[in-house]
């Protein structure tokens, strides 16, 4: 992977209490989500998929570490939290030439 190069993230958000959570947003820390807030019943599930486009400082680190969090409320207004990361390896291939001529 390189600088330019897309990863697609898929986030599934799952509602595994016994109440529905409502006013679900989704907050990922690359990328701004466009996502509308969503309400889940119990056992329901919704799948969110995006890109992010990776930078020379990320190819340069070796890595594109991403954190998403998904926020909502309870019938009781009480909020509602889960986070996940995932950290993209990128494999470093240093290079150079040199021709010199007289």
């Amino acid at each position: 992977m390189k600088a330019g190069e897309e990863v697609t993230y898929t986030v599934v958000v799952t509602n595994s209490g016994n109440v529905t959570v409502s006013a679900i947003e989704l907050e990922d820390s690359l990328v701004t989500l466009t996502e509308a807030p969503f309400d889940l019943a119990p056992g329901e599930s919704k799948t969110v998929t995006y890109t992010y486009k990776v930078t020379q400082a990320d190819a340069d680190a070796g890595s594109v570490p991403n954190t998403i969090t998904a926020t909502g409320v309870d019938p009781k207004k009480q909020d509602v939290t889960a986070s996940d990361e995932v950290t993209v390896t990128i494999d470093i291939e240093p290079g150079m030439t040199l021709t010199k001529t007289a």
